[in-house]
């Protein structure tokens, strides 16, 4: 017999996890940024370990979890909890993203890459012909100098919120202000665009 007092199983751990996930995608769809922060967080660092090994290229790794992280902002609302896990949907993500890359770079590693486990249909197939890069450094721009260096600090060099505010000698709240506002300004910027790709 099992006790009432007894810790939660490894599956139910699980299942509260993925709980939480959807909830924070829910939150981001909705225009949270302090949820995309914390989801950012949570998954940056396995998803960029993904990318390093597939690309085998740091920077280009790097570059490639910002489009993955670009998308995920601007299409929230598309997750289909029925369809993958939170964290199964952000690896197709950055898979499909680096597949891109590698089309862009013109590499021949891309049969390559079709041999990598997938847990299900890429949901990020919609969007395969939208190139981000010119697009999103061109809203990067539209930005203001202090939002602009923050982004950049955090999504380009990796840097956590409190290492920004450091390099910056601004305080750490001010710091995520300016990438928080930063962010909903390009998630406009870059929105019209998406609608359009989808349209």
């Amino acid at each position: 017999m099992t006790s009432s007092s007894e810790p939660p199983s490894a599956a139910n751990q699980m299942a509260m996890m993925q709980a939480a996930d959807e909830h924070l995608l829910v939150q981001v769809g909705a225009g949270d940024s302090s949820a995309f922060e914390e989801l950012y967080d949570r998954y940056a660092g396995r998803l960029l370990a993904l990318l390093v090994r597939l690309l085998k290229d740091h920077r280009d790794a790097d570059d490639v979890l910002q489009e993955t992280f670009w998308q995920v902002w601007r299409t929230a609302t598309s997750y289909d909890a029925g369809r993958a896990s939170p964290v199964a949907w952000l690896l197709l993500i950055a898979r499909s993203r680096a597949i891109d890359a590698l089309r862009r770079q013109g590499r021949r590693r891309v049969q390559q890459l079709s041999h990598e486990p997938s847990t299900g249909p890429d949901p990020a197939c919609d969007l395969q012909t939208l190139e981000l890069g010119d697009r999103v450094r061109n809203a990067l721009a539209r930005l203001t100098d202090d939002q602009r260096q923050a982004i950049q600090l955090s999504y380009y060099q990796g840097l956590s919120h409190q290492e920004i505010a450091e390099e910056l000698s601004i305080p750490l709240g001010t710091a995520k202000t300016r990438i928080r506002l930063g962010m909903l300004k390009l998630r406009d910027l870059l929105g019209s665009l998406a609608k359009e790709v989808q349209a």
